[in-house]
């Protein structure tokens, strides 16, 4: 077998194949006819992944799981990672040699060190950067003898050693130590056609090393062993003649078991085991004769899972499952009319991952199968295999003493399964044989204590079956016999302890069979009478601990005959008593071990007291699945077992919890029938339902304690992907303008991805953990720039924490006007500016000041002394008799002294006003009560003057200085000059809401302030007090002196 062979075997397999089914489905119908197909077959219904689901292309020839949890699967037009919900794939770009080396995969490998190695077709062998979520690669270069011998990948294993060993198609096989610091180094072994101790052959499918530390190379040509110490082969070949040899030199995989057997899948030899205490082989060949052989020869794969079950996947004719103490195989087909079947015959790879998934690579994309679901064993109809359920719906189970399993079906009659046994005996209804069962519609099924076996039929009556000759005996109505059965349509049949046999009918009511008279005593609905039986449609029959029988209506209430009193007791729903029964329909009846009864209803669940005489009630909201229960069963723990139309539930009674189960997790489906449960003799429950039979030991059903890894698997901004790889960073930095973004998680159990429960929370922003239940994302908008850690944890199927989870830090930067670099810088500037202009304010008052200083000292150097000069020189020349002064002069000289006098005066208090030593109240006050008290006492005039106490440290301006000053003045001089009073006061006060009262007054001859004056005081106070704020009240009239008052703000 060449080059030429193997390129064609890879890309034009359509012919074999077709061929190959023809001949092997030829076969099949042949062998069909045989009753023992299903002697020892276990149902494996599988979840398929397809391309539907993003998987990059069918052909799946290798799966391995990664240290972090995630599946990849190696397909011939990429690699895919899955996280339970959706594909990554990893396709080949030559725009970027750090891409996958090639999308023609052959093998992966998930190092002892964690690394994950690809062999691909034609780029050679790649490894996986997770940090940086690309490939390095290493590839055949001509000119480097040391590099890899051949870019054609077909096996990769890696020792105890950390040596990786990489079969190549055409290049032999190559060592590598990965951890080597320098150049990738690869040492070749070749074939050499003259040395017997070479390869046998350059064309390399598998390696891998034994127990003992041996190495074993699986070529196109022969098995071979290497010697470490030496680096030369054993070789082990087929030959011709000898049954022990090898089957067939053209080996696909290998694997080693547990007992230490090197198994070796072959391509048309089927399969080899070699023994290495006999130094021989043992081959398993397919066998058209027989059903429990291997189904084909053309081999692609071996696996030996965690419990030592040995799996061999063929080319064409599907899975089988090796049954090494009894040397049979159980095969699994695809089957076109299930979808739980494998999805192809063309088996590539086989892979178990450390949750106990078993994982099948075919020619039409991944099958899946938990095998913990082996705990609910499944028994289903399947079309012309004989031996297997005559019917996919089950309405009546019954197991009798010696541990059989009778089985009644909707249209496909009445079915025993002995005990042992994974085979059916059928019972079918046949016109032409009037000792047949009656109806092919079985709604119950009963073995009384004398054997005796009775079958309820609709439409059929009532049969006893004669079990050791299949024959039956019928009881049916007969309009004309008041003591025949009341009516055909038969729907539960129950014995009570005194041997009486009990039948519910549909509209015949309640029936008593007289075993001894055959013949009938019929129990119904009397309207006049509430102690006959509520109801004629009986679908429930059971007699508790306590010898009382009770019957269970459709829609006519729950009853209990008294047998002394033949009387019936009622119980009903009450829409207003929580403590009656829960509905009115009884669809199943049962008691557990502390002598409570049970009773499964259309609208849910009720516990029965005896007691108390009240029920307990349970639906949905308490957590059952769906409130119609079709059956109870309790195990031997006390736990009660209810079947629904979701599924099937255990229930707690001491916690009060249920654990729900549904098609998931192995059940035939998720809608059992009523009437359709049943206990063994040993403890096993079965139930029914719509597509076959559920068996398990409910002490078996065990919840799945793996603790599955969480991983961020994708993260957007503005539901934008972008590049998140989470084993590189935990840190995600982003800007204040992307505030809107969210996360997407996993749990890493692939048992029930959609049973997977999560919570979240990011720190910094919700207080408490968000639980999302199976939603796989969080969403968050407008967050506010800062530090954040987002966390997430979540839950395997069965509810199993995983309560550290994972997390992912989260940084939005502020706008550089909102970091505190900028805001530091801000407080700066800005401090530097208030400095600065608090600098130029002072400079400026200083400089104020000093002008203010030099006016005032110039005016008072120079202006004023010219004025005093000048009133100095008039008033002398007026005085100077020596001189004759005309009277013309002598007023001219008078008016002159007048105006330089006032002049002189105005200057003064110019020169006050702007002296800066005056701008503080202290000397303000001093100047008033100096003022007031020189000119009353230079009139004669009797005066006080009321000064504050304390005198509050408050800014004045000059101008408001001045301003207050000149208001103050012309009041007192007023007082003076014009009043004629001979008493006059004066009272300063200051308020703590800081504002001064200033009140002049006098006992003079007052004036009337309507009658216009000459004289200007009057008009100035009044616009003096308008620009400083103050209000002035002036009170005055003739003859009644005259009070001013001042109030303003300090």
């Amino acid at each position: 077998m060449g080059a030429f062979f193997f390129v064609e075997f890879c890309w034009n397999r359509a012919y074999v194949r077709t061929m190959r089914r023809l001949f092997l489905f030829s076969l099949f119908c042949f062998a069909s006819c045989s009753s023992t197909l299903l002697a020892q077959r276990m149902e494996m219904e599988f979840r398929r992944l397809s391309l539907k689901e993003g998987l990059s292309q069918s052909v799946v020839n290798a799966i391995v799981r990664d240290n972090q949890g995630y599946m990849w699967f190696a397909t011939q037009d990429g690699l895919n990672r899955y996280d339970g919900y959706a594909f990554k794939v990893y396709r080949h770009d030559l725009a970027d040699s750090t891409s996958l080396p090639d999308n023609f995969i052959w093998r992966l490998l998930r190092s002892r060190k964690g690394e994950l190695w690809i062999g691909t077709f034609k780029g050679g062998l790649g490894r996986y950067n997770p940090a940086s979520d690309n490939f390095s690669s290493y590839q055949n270069d001509p000119g480097n003898s040391s590099s890899l011998s051949s870019n054609n990948v077909t096996a990769v294993y890696d020792d105890p050693h950390g040596i990786l060993w990489v079969g190549t198609w055409f290049g032999g096989l190559n060592r590598f130590d990965p951890s080597d610091s320098g150049a990738a180094h690869f040492t070749h072994h070749r074939y050499n056609s003259g040395d017997s101790g070479s390869l046998s052959d350059d064309r390399v499918s598998a390696v891998i090393e034994d127990v003992r530390g041996d190495l074993w190379v699986g070529t196109w040509n022969g098995l071979n062993k290497l010697d470490h110490s030496t680096g030369r082969f054993t070789r082990y070949l087929h030959k011709n003649g000898d049954p022990h040899s090898l089957s067939n030199n053209m080996i696909w995989s290998m694997c080693e078991d547990q007992a230490g057997d090197l198994w070796i899948a072959t391509w048309g030899g089927g399969l080899s085991r070699y023994d290495r205490s006999v130094n021989n082989f043992t081959n398993y060949k397919h066998n058209p004769q027989k059903q429990t052989s291997l189904s084909g020869d053309l081999l692609r794969c071996v696996y030996v899972d965690s419990k030592g079950v040995l799996w061999v996947g063929t080319y064409d004719a599907g899975l089988n499952r090796f049954d090494r103490d009894r040397g049979t195989f159980v095969r699994y087909r695809n089957d076109p009319n299930n979808p739980q079947s494998l999805p192809e015959d063309e088996i590539q790879s086989i892979f178990e991952d450390n949750t106990g998934s078993l994982w099948v690579g075919t020619g039409y994309g991944i099958a899946t199968y938990d095998l913990k679901r082996e705990k609910f064993r499944t028994y289903r109809h399947h079309a012309g295999i004989p031996g297997t359920l005559t019917h996919q719906r089950i309405q009546a189970l019954h197991a009798d003493r010696s541990g059989g399993l009778w089985i009644g079906t909707l249209g496909g009659g009445l079915s025993y399964r002995s005990r042992g046994s994974e085979s059916f005996v059928q019972y079918r209804h046949k016109p032409e044989d009037p000792r047949s069962i009656s109806s092919d519609v079985v709604m119950c099924v009963y073995e009384q204590s004398t054997g005796d076996i009775w079958v309820g039929s609709r439409g059929g009556g009532l049969d006893r079956l004669d079990r050791r000759t299949g024959r039956c005996t019928h009881f049916r109505n007969d309009p004309s016999d008041p003591r025949s059965l009341s009516s055909n349509a038969v729907e539960t049949i129950h014995e009570t302890h005194d041997g009486s046999l009990w039948i519910g009918t549909s509209g015949g009511g309640l029936e008593r069979f007289d075993t001894q008279r055959q013949q009938f005593v019929h129990y119904r609905l009397d309207p006049s009478d509430t102690t006959s039986l509520s109801g004629n449609t009986v679908w429930s029959l059971f007699e508790d601990s306590r010898g009382s029988l009770w019957v269970g209506t459709w829609g006519a209430d729950l009853n209990r005959l008294d047998q002394g009193r033949n009387a019936f007791i009622r119980y009903r729903h009450g829409p207003h008593d929580p403590t009656s029964l829960v509905g009115n329909t009884i669809q199943c009846v049962g008691e557990d071990q502390q002598g409570n009864l049970w009773f499964g209803t259309s609208d849910g669940l009720s516990r029965y007291d005896y007691a108390t005489n009240r029920f307990t009630r349970y639906t949905e909201k308490d957590g059952l699945p769906n409130n119609s229960v079709t059956g109870i069963l309790v195990d031997r723990t006390n736990n009660i077992w209810l079947s629904t139309n979701r599924g099937l539930s255990r229930f707690d009674p001491r916690k009060g919890t249920f654990k729900n189960f549904d098609a998931s997790d192995g059940l035939q489906a998720d809608e059992f029938n009523q009437g359709a449960f049943a206990r063994g003799p040993d403890g096993t429950l079965y139930f029914g339902g719509i597509s076959g039979i559920n068996a398990f030991d409910p002490d078996s059903i065990r919840d799945n304690p793996f603790v599955p890894p969480i991983v961020i698997t994708r993260f957007k901004v503005f539901e934008e992907l972008r590049p998140f790889t989470q084993s590189r960073s935990n840190q995600i930095t982003l800007s204040y303008q992307e505030s809107f973004f969210s996360f997407e998680y996993a749990a890493l159990d692939f048992t029930a991805p959609e049973k997977n429960q999560y919570a979240y929370k990011l720190d910094g922003l919700d207080k408490d953990w968000v639980y999302a239940g199976m939603r796989r994302y969080a969403s968050y908008t407008h967050v506010d720039p800062g530090e954040y850690a987002f966390h997430v944890k979540g839950t395997n199927n069965d509810g199993v924490w995983n309560e550290q989870g994972t997390m992912v830090y989260v940084t939005i930067i502020p706008p550089y006007w909102n970091t505190w670099w900028f805001r530091v810088l801000v407080v700066a500037v800005l401090a530097g500016i208030l400095f600065a202009f608090a600098r130029y304010r002072l400079n400026k008052l200083l400089e104020i000041e000093r002008t203010r200083n030099r006016i005032a000292r110039d005016l008072h150097d120079e202006v004023s002394a010219t004025l005093s000069g000048i009133n100095y020189f008039a008033q002398a020349i007026s005085s100077d008799t020596g001189n004759a002064v005309t009277p013309v002069s002598q007023k001219f000289l008078a008016l002159i002294h007048e105006s330089a006098t006032e002049v002189q005066e105005s200057m003064s208090d110019i020169i006050w006003s702007i002296n800066p030593e005056n701008d503080d109240w202290e000397r303000v006050l001093a100047k008033f009560r100096r003022y007031a008290s020189d000119l009353f006492d230079s009139k004669g005039i009797r005066y006080t003057i009321e000064m504050p106490a304390t005198i509050p440290s408050v800014p004045l301006s000059m101008e408001r200085r001045r301003h207050i000053w000149l208001m103050y003045k012309e009041m007192v001089t007023n007082v003076a000059r014009h009043s004629s009073c001979s008493e006059a006061s004066v009272i300063i006060t200051m308020d703590q809401d800081k504002s001064m009262h200033i009140v002049v007054a006098d006992n003079g001859k007052g004036f009337d302030p309507k009658t216009p004056t000459e004289r200007n005081g009057n008009k100035n106070i009044h616009t003096r007090a308008l620009a400083v704020g103050a209000s002035i009240h002036l009170q005055t009239a003739h003859g009644k002196g005259t009070r001013w008052e001042l109030n303003f703000s300090l």
